[in-house]
């Protein structure tokens, strides 16, 4: 009985659907206090449309590569799509317009328990950032 309930969670986060993630999503309070002090009163949040684009305003560290960088806050807009990488399925979104810098750029977010997630630098040492549905 067990393995069943663990084998559905497991599958049930495998099949997303657009309607588990449309929506208005912010960074959650835990993740906040983790953030520096800078970026700690940011109004972050990620706009996911049902057709497909978002906006995203003034969210921690999207882009950087260690913690020293958590504090730029990105803005921009573009297209979000479900993609599998690592055998995991995320949420990618491809920054057609950002304020920091012309480049367009990708971003993969993790989905788990009804969040959304990336790490600031790796996974295994990084800061987990955390957004939940509004």
């Amino acid at each position: 009985m067990i393995l069943a309930l663990l084998l559905s969670a497991v599958l049930s986060c495998s099949n997303l659907q657009p309607a588990d993630v449309v929506g208005t999503w912010v960074v959650t309070d835990a993740s906040r206090t983790r953030l520096p002090a800078d970026a700690q009163k940011a109004a972050a949040r990620i706009v996911l449309d049902a057709n497909g684009t978002f906006v995203a305003t003034d969210v921690p560290g999207l882009f950087a590569r260690d913690e020293r960088d958590a504090s730029i806050l990105e803005t921009g807009r573009g297209v979000w799509r479900f993609v599998t990488l690592g055998g995991e399925q995320q949420l990618l979104l491809e920054f057609r317009q950002r304020s920091n810098t012309p480049d367009q750029s990708s971003r993969g977010l993790h989905v788990s328990r009804r969040r959304l997630y990336y790490f600031i630098g790796g996974p295994d040492v990084g800061l987990r950032v955390s957004l939940e549905k509004q």
